[in-house]
């Protein structure tokens, strides 16, 4: 049976998401840079975060973006710990830590849920302010 160390997939998922960062960011800056937005003309630099007029409005936005990439995260690390529910065999400390990783998958899916829901009424409270 090949064994996988804790390290070693903290590494991958680190690299993976770091080269998704890399390809993703460029492209999003160009396509938001090329004039097609609603009142943009060819050749003008816009702003490529349409419907974004305060600061409210993007940290929703920001916040949207890592609940996104924070669920696809969530799904990997339940499949992960799935996977340590079946290699530990009965084994008690490796069930222990089995149950550790699902807990705190299922805390950090909690926190990112109550994050996006704390921002959502932080931007309205501020667009009910301003108004």
């Amino acid at each position: 049976m090949i064994e996988i160390k804790i390290t070693t997939l903290k590494t991958l998922f680190k690299n993976i998401f770091i080269s998704l960062i890399s390809f993703f960011l460029p492209l999003s800056v160009a396509v938001g840079l090329t004039g097609t937005g609603p009142g943009c003309k060819p050749g003008e630099l816009c702003n490529p975060l349409t419907g974004v007029d305060n600061l409210g409005d993007l940290a929703v936005k920001i916040l949207d973006a890592v609940v996104k990439v924070g669920g696809y995260v969530a799904v990997i690390f339940i499949i992960y710990s799935g996977f340590l529910f079946v290699k530990a065999q009965g084994n008690p400390t490796e069930l222990e830590n089995a149950k550790k990783t699902f807990f705190y998958t299922i805390i950090g899916v909690m926190i990112l849920l109550g994050a996006k829901a704390i921002s959502i009424g932080v931007a309205q409270t501020i667009k009910a302010i301003t108004l």
